[in-house]
């Protein structure tokens, strides 16, 4: 123990000296650097999967670039080749990469290995003057050997085939910009892309098979994105210079579905499909400060439900945002901020970004690196990750103020609750309706108590309290509550029970509940008893039920009187069904009074081995359809043997049935009756299609009584029944329900003719 404190003090010790500058869960450092070139990072196609590096470096005053290769990330044995050609843009594949370049006035592309050697050229049907300048851009892989790029504002496709060979297709002019979208079918992939001049532009879908659809004509301004959103397309423009932005989704086959304006330019905006819908994020400045809010569609104009972010200060010169697999990355002039899918930032690096690029860098992911390229510059960063950094920022922001604050209101809580619960004691002591109370210690001594629980102790002004509490029960009718006490004080847990105890010829029965006491921190202190004479209010709870029983009887007897009084003065063919109400009628009478006596009876059964599915059939029956037209009985039973007091079962699941059909509150509505097996119990299911119960009825429901149904004759009676029937079997009454969705009953009970069957099997 000594050995853990003097760890602990020696690493906060540690974090308090030491500068809080790894304030998020991972940071970013410089890994290389490469000035005067592209890099393009690939992997190799066996199975070592390795890591091969290209770098293109433009020649000096119209020599020829260069090619550079090596394997791994770090530049060790690099081999370069002079092809005598001017790369214009290249693509990294598996071990290779594609390049666009221009080679004595033709424009063509080519595919170039690990080792630089040139595997095929195919040229590029595109004219140009001296004085055109050309951009070329790849665009990315549409599908296996399928790739798209452009130069200037004409697309192509380029595909490679088995034998390494290039085929270069002109897909279309007038292009200005081009993106592929997120298709599932990948081997028929779509790609959008926008044609026009002047602010008018058409939107073509467009797949690998040449097929083409113009879905809508928009009017946009030059600087345009383009947002793949599964089988759509966001299209996101903003004038130079201007302050927001126009971001529009159309369908292929709709048109323009919606049009929104954001408060943003374009390039402080990321746009990402999140569970089917785009989620909009993008930045603004308050002052030196710069905040990240993300959004909707739905409540782009309801600002209540933006969440807003609030970066890192000292960042300035926004260079734009990168959604980057699962985080989004913000560059800076002078740094970068990576924040996660749920709006926590990742990290926050200030990294001169302004002096090691002339342009705005493109941001990738690679093998855990990112890597941020322009044509004439790249670095690679490296991940680092810290465990704990959530201490660094905590220490760094508040540390030093909060934790002797915390301490002090931690002694003031604890304080509090010390006293809060030395109140609520003195207040249960106090009450006068609260029956016996006696506090007890972990020792077992009696600590206090009220005068109720003195009396009922014997105990006089002259008895001195703080010895244990059995010294204190040397009259019999206090033993069932010193076995309780040492019961509750050997499981330090909560116990909830009725006994029984006899003072003065008199049996009256008592709830009892054990709570254990606890210290503010935690630790076992003792136990509080209560005890309430529940005795009378059993007695009123009987009459009442004997009063509802008699009034049961006297609706039944009525029924029957009427029915015979018919009989008597009308002979018809009705006169068959009535004689059937008769019966039923008595039958419920019988009913009545064999539940009295099964509650009353002694705590026995007489065992017989019974057919399962007779016992079902015949609870069924009781219950005739004419008498109950708008019941569903639906049986789904198996027959197997069960070890039983069968007219006890019966009458369990008959009742179960009852309640049941009052839980339907005389609506249409379905029984289910159900039985199975397994090897060691037997089960018997009544589902009802009723209102159901919440889980504070569900609680009451095996209360002595306890009925939810006093409108349509329940009197609680026949859950006692099901309770004793299952008791006495040695099983376990189960229930489900919730509300709405109906009941379940499962009587389950050991099924000790299946297993002397499996005896007999194993002896034989």
């Amino acid at each position: 123990m000594n050995k853990i404190i003097l760890l602990s003090f020696i690493s906060i010790n540690s974090f308090l000296s030491s500068r809080a500058d790894n304030t998020y869960p991972v940071s970013y450092s410089s890994y290389d650097y490469y000035e005067g070139g592209k890099l393009l990072l690939t992997k190799s196609d066996d199975k070592s999967k390795q890591v091969i590096s290209f770098l293109i470096k433009p020649g000096w005053l119209g020599e020829s670039d260069v090619i550079y290769s090596w394997k791994g990330i770090k530049k060790i044995n690099a081999k370069g080749s002079i092809q005598g050609v001017r790369i214009l843009d290249a693509y990294s594949l598996h071990s290779m990469i594609l390049a666009v370049w221009i080679d004595k006035q033709d424009l063509f592309v080519a595919l170039i290995d690990s080792a630089t050697n040139v595997k095929s050229t195919s040229l590029v049907n595109f004219s140009y003057t001296d004085s055109e300048p050309l951009n070329s851009e790849w665009i990315g892989e549409l599908s296996q050997g399928e790739y798209l790029f452009q130069i200037n504002n004409s697309l192509y496709q380029c595909s490679i085939d088995k034998n390494q060979q290039l085929k270069i297709n002109l897909i279309s002019r007038d292009v200005v910009v081009t993106i592929p979208l997120n298709n599932n079918n990948y081997h028929r992939r779509q790609f959008v892309y926008l044609t026009g001049k002047d602010g008018w532009y058409i939107v073509n879908f467009h797949d690998t098979y040449g097929n083409n659809k113009e879905s809508a004509r928009i009017q946009v301004s030059e600087d345009i994105n383009l947002i793949p959103l599964n089988d759509k397309i966001g299209i996101l423009s903003s004038s130079q210079n201007s302050g927001i932005s126009l971001f529009q989704i159309v369908d292929k086959y709709k048109g323009i579905l919606s049009s929104s304006w954001l408060e943003s330019p374009k390039d402080r905006i990321s746009i990402q499909e999140q569970n089917n819908k785009p989620e909009i994020s993008f930045l603004k400045n308050i002052g030196n400060d710069y905040y990240l809010y993300i959004t909707d569609i739905q409540n782009l104009k309801n600002r209540r439900n933006w969440k807003e972010i609030s970066l890192p200060s000292g960042y300035i010169e926004p260079y734009g945002f990168n959604n980057l697999e699962n985080k989004k990355v913000i560059l800076f002039r002078n740094g970068m901020i990576t924040i996660d899918d749920n709006g926590n930032i990742h990290s926050s690096d200030f990294i001169p970004l302004g002096e090691l690029f002339n342009a705005k860098p493109r941001v990738g992911k690679f093998n855990g690196y990112l890597v941020l390229s322009t044509s004439s510059a790249s670095l690679i960063l490296k991940e680092n990750k810290h465990e704990l950094w959530f201490i660094n920022l905590f220490l760094a922001n508040t540390g030093k103020i909060i934790i002797p604050s915390v301490l002090f209101i931690l002694i003031i809580v604890f304080i509090q609750l010390y006293r809060h619960q030395k109140r609520f004691l003195n207040t249960i002591l106090d009450l006068p309706s609260s029956g016996i109370v006696f506090i007890i210690n972990k020792d077992g001594s009696l600590l206090r108590a009220n005068d109720s629980g003195k009396t009922f102790l014997g105990i006089t002004e002259k008895v001195p309290l703080k010895k244990i509490f059995q010294y204190y029960c040397i009259l019999e009718h206090t033993k069932p509550l010193n076995e309780l006490v040492n019961r509750a004080l050997a499981m330090k847990d909560t116990i909830i029970q009725k006994i029984n105890i006899i003072h003065e010829n008199e049996s009256k029965e008592w709830y009892c509940t054990v709570m254990p006491l606890t210290s503010i921190t935690g630790r076992y202190r003792g136990l509080i008893l209560t005890a309430i004479d529940i005795t009378e209010e059993l007695e009123k709870k009987r009459l009442s039920n004997w009063a509802q029983l008699a009034h049961d009887m006297q609706t039944n007897l009525s029924t029957i009187r009427l029915n015979a009084e018919q009989l008597e003065v009308v002979a018809t063919d009705n006169n068959f069904d009535r004689r059937k109400k008769i019966i039923h009628q008595v039958g419920l009478l019988i009913q009545r009074v064999r539940d009295i006596v099964t509650v009353g009876r002694s705590d026995s059964i007489e065992r017989q081995v019974v057919n399962a599915a007779a016992i079902c059939i015949e609870a069924r029956v009781e219950f005739d359809e004419t008498l109950f037209p708008d019941v569903e009985f639906d049986l789904r039973i198996l027959n197997f043997n069960v070890s039983c007091d069968k007219p006890k079962m019966i009458r369990a699941l008959r009742n179960a049935i009852e309640n049941g059909i009052r839980s339907l509150n005389g609506k249409p509505g379905r029984i289910k009756i159900a039985c199975w097996s397994d090897a060691k119990y037997a089960f018997f299911s009544i589902t009802d299609s009723g209102v159901g119960m919440d889980e504070v009825t569900k609680k009451k429901m095996l209360t002595p009584y306890f009925t939810t149904s006093k409108n349509f004759g329940g009197t609680g009676i026949g859950t006692m029944i099901m309770q004793h029937v299952v008791q006495l079997h040695g099983g376990e009454l189960l229930i489900n329900s919730n509300p709405g969705e109906g009941t379940e009953i499962i009587f389950c009970i050991p099924n000790y003719s299946s297993l002397r069957m499996t005896k007999k099997e194993n002896e034989s």
